[in-house]
């Protein structure tokens, strides 16, 4: 091919090779100029319809006309070859430079030039309705005097399948896919932002955020799993362009910047601090002094940090998202109501969503979100519009002698159909069965997918002693004050007394022990206690997220972040969609003193249980950051609290509204000592 001339193109030297074809240095000796040539392969041109759609995206593409975009000079034909005439620039591959890293790694400057360009270019072709959908430094040029140039607009999506086998080239493209193309499904300009965050990322490491020896690999480290963290390979990153690529490569194109403009904002406003040498890296982040993580007994804070590791340790893995039900289970109402029985309302409630949880396309909200809809009558569409759910599961219920009769209904919130209604009658000493059955007829009804691990997971705690899980249906069904942790534990501690291995009873009476060692008057012994009781539980049962989530808290206190790390791991592999596993992990950032990577993950808590109280830690989070009005508006979501109140009045105190937050505190003065950190 060397030395041909086709058409009125000679023929120089071959430039490059890969999945969309062969490119070629010639002369274009009309016009006595160097242009690129790309032969198309077979598979395009041969192909009527494929070579249709390619001609009709490079039309677009060539009509693009912008500094930072290679030019589309011609479509050309000539026997049964098709190839484009392409700008030649003269310079390097991106690709080029960023392996060159390690031994002269770019200032930071250069490297926010170059993503500035690259993001000028793709805003263009974006306007222009043009999705690249193949992002990667092998497409992208820098110049010899540093202008960068995107090439291959509107080819990527005529890209064949590939042979798993051929490491060398189709990895690298693989690891610059969004997760949405990865799974074939329909792409947007959001896909090009999430390959644009991926090659920033490699730009400022040096390293790509997910890999794998093989396609496959690779492909399922994008969906499933986190990006390794910046400040693993890189420390002189600058903080804003680090949460910068961190929104790039979110796997949810909703939790993304929606468009390319959006991130060339952020990176004009790092540009202009670097010209002025304003801007703060993460190496001077860990130099400065440590924030506080404000502690409030009657107005007085307390410094509390810990040493950030955790971000070396945790790769969460993640499932592939599918179609996600959101689903509340209310407390059921007694038909014969009664100190006796009242406490069965909330208390099967809880135990049924204790087995939806471990189902990856079901949300679930938690108990501490609906225990409140068990105090009075409620109008479902309310709770469903404060719920944010797709279904309610209510009814009623009744206990007769030795007999336990629940009425369920679960009802599709818009347009309140009734999905299915079925009374269910077991003998109170089998009363445990009642949440398997609920479940598996929600996920029959809703036509669920699960997988045969999840359902092994359902139904798995079986209490040998009815009596004793009488005594834990009671403790569940106490309220979450001082007074009703306090009888939880009495009766909990009978429940465990009677049966010893029945991992929900030790799992609830820690979370209880914890309430009480930290929110009532501290109580350092029964704090210890809490470690041993939650070991309890997980060594009867491995896969109980209550426990799971809640000894990792516990470690996160008590400075053990690693651990922490390894259970939360293990709680998103479980189910990557739960609220108490994302919440435990922002919990776990927090205790390492990592605000912005807490709020992140508490955020994405709260999407999935949007009302739960206890996600109310999010608010002290939002408070180190400087976020005072975010963090008030937390608590416009949850329920009111002695800590809630206690805590508008630190925020008012910091934003220096005195007698906003004297009026608070004279409300809460004469009440319980409060321990704020949790």
């Amino acid at each position: 091919m060397i030395g041909k001339t086709i058409l009125h193109y000679k023929i120089i030297e071959k430039l490059g090779e890969g999945g969309m074809g062969i490119v070629y240095k010639a002369e274009d000796t009309k016009l006595e100029r160097q242009v690129a040539i790309k032969f198309l392969p077979h598979h395009v041109a041969g192909n009527t319809d494929e070579r249709k759609r390619f001609e009709t995206e490079a039309k677009a593409a060539a009509a693009l006309n912008h500094a930072n975009i290679a030019t589309i000079y011609a479509i050309e034909e000539t026997d049964d070859q098709h190839f484009l005439v392409m700008e030649y620039i003269e310079g390097k591959e991106l690709k080029e430079i960023v392996r060159a890293h390690d031994d002269s790694p770019k200032p930071i400057e250069t490297t926010i030039d170059y993503a500035t360009q690259i993001a000028e270019g793709l805003k263009a072709a974006h306007e222009k309705g043009i999705v690249h959908r193949d992002i990667k430094p092998a497409n992208i040029m820098v110049t010899t005097d540093g202008k960068v140039k995107i090439m291959d607009f509107g080819l990527a999506k005529f890209r064949g399948s590939v042979q798993l086998t051929q490491v060398g080239t189709t990895v690298g493209t693989a690891a610059y896919m969004s997760p949405e193309q990865a799974k074939g499904e329909e792409v947007d300009q959001r896909s090009d932002i999430w390959s644009f965050g991926v090659v920033l990322f490699e730009m400022v490491t040096g390293v790509l955020p997910f890999k794998g020896d093989y396609e496959q690999a690779v492909i399922y480290s994008i969906i499933n799993e986190d990006p390794q963290p910046i400040t693993g390979s890189a420390t002189d990153i600058p903080e804003g362009l680090e949460q910068v690529i961190n929104k790039a490569i979110l796997k949810d194109p909703d939790d993304r910047f929606q468009n390319i403009t959006e991130l060339l904002a952020e990176l004009r406003t790092l540009k202009n601090q670097s010209n002025e040498n304003n801007i703060n890296t993460v190496a001077s982040l860990n130099k400065a002094p440590k924030r506080k993580t404000p502690y409030l007994i009657f107005g007085i804070f307390v410094t509390i940090m810990l040493t950030v590791v955790i971000a070396l340790f945790f790769f969460p893995k993640k499932e592939q998202r599918k179609t996600i039900d959101l689903i509340a289970v209310l407390p059921f109402s007694n038909n014969k109501p009664g100190p006796e029985t009242d406490y069965l309302g909330f208390a099967l409630a809880d135990q049924i969503i204790g087995d939806l949880v471990y189902l990856k396309n079901i949300v679930v909200r938690s108990s501490s979100s609906v225990r409140k809809y068990g105090k009075q009558a409620t109008d479902l569409s309310i709770a469903g519009d404060e719920l944010k759910v797709d279904y309610i599961l209510t009814g009623n219920f009744f206990k007769e002698a030795n007999v336990i009769r629940l009425n369920v209904e679960l009802i599709k919130v818009n347009n309140n159909e009734m999905v299915w209604r079925e009374p269910i009658e077991v003998d109170f000493n089998s009363a445990f069965e009642l949440q398997d059955i609920v479940a598996e007829k929600v996920v029959e009804r809703l036509n669920v997918q699960f997988s045969q691990k999840e359902m092994n997971r359902i139904g798995k705690d079986v209490p040998d002693n009815p009596l004793a899980y009488e005594y834990y249906l009671r403790g569940v069904g106490f309220p979450l004050t001082a007074e009703g942790n306090q009888l939880a534990t009495e009766m909990l501690m009978q429940s465990i007394g009677l049966d010893s291995t029945f991992a929900p009873a030790f799992s609830q009476l820690a979370d209880r022990l914890h309430r009480v060692a930290l929110y009532g008057k501290y109580d350092s012994e029964k704090y210890r206690r809490v470690e041993s009781i939650y070991l309890k539980a997980i060594s009867l049962n491995n896969d109980l997220i209550s426990a799971q989530a809640g000894l990792a808290m516990y470690y996160a206190e008590t400075g053990r972040i690693e651990k922490a790390v390894v259970i939360s791991r293990h709680l998103l592999e479980i189910n990557p969609n739960n609220a108490d596993a994302l919440f435990s992990l922002g919990y776990i950032y927090r205790y390492a003193g990592m605000d912005n990577e807490s709020i992140l993950k508490m955020e994405q808590a709260m999407k999935n249980d949007p009302r739960n109280p206890r996600f109310r830690s999010l608010s002290l989070s939002y408070c180190n950051i400087g976020e005072y009005e975010k963090a008030l508006k937390v608590f416009e979501l949850i329920e009111s609290s002695d800590w809630v109140v206690g805590m508008r009045g630190y925020i008012f105190f910091k934003q220096r509204k005195k007698e906003q937050a004297i009026e608070v505190f004279n409300k809460i003065i004469n009440r319980t000592l409060i321990r704020f950190g949790h």
